[in-house]
């Protein structure tokens, strides 16, 4: 099997990115000589947010019972609701938020998995 002249010089180029990176970062963020000549190998990027899981989530809403939290919902396309209110109903696979205005027409019950996606965000206040 024969590769192209072009397929060859794209995986020589990453391995030798390969070899930066590693020469670069140590785990133990001890020696890193060409760090500061190579501005991106000085900073960490993650591709990947860390995240919880639903049991830590739903740990920290049982925490917020029955006290008032801001929620943060994210409706797609640019588009969020912001309200306040009081968290007050916890289930097995939702929990619910009454909110402080009454006229508010909005969704008030969110699945643990909505924060663990991150459209929906609840800070205690």
């Amino acid at each position: 099997m024969t590769t192209s002249r072009k397929a060859q010089k794209r995986r020589l180029l990453g391995w030798f990115v390969l070899f930066l990176y590693s020469i670069a970062y140590d785990k133990e963020k001890k020696n890193r000589p060409y760090a500061n000549k190579f501005p991106f190998f000085g900073h960490t990027y993650h591709m990947i947010k860390p995240t919880k899981n639903i049991k830590e989530i739903k740990q920290m809403v049982k925490e917020c019972s029955a006290q008032h939290v801001a929620v943060q919902v994210n409706l797609g396309r640019n588009k969020h609701v912001h309200y306040s209110g009081v968290l007050s109903g916890i289930y097995p696979a939702i929990f619910t938020v009454k909110p402080d205005d009454e006229n508010f027409l909005g969704k008030t019950a969110y699945s643990y998995a909505d924060v663990l996606s991150g459209n929906v965000k609840i800070e205690r206040l």
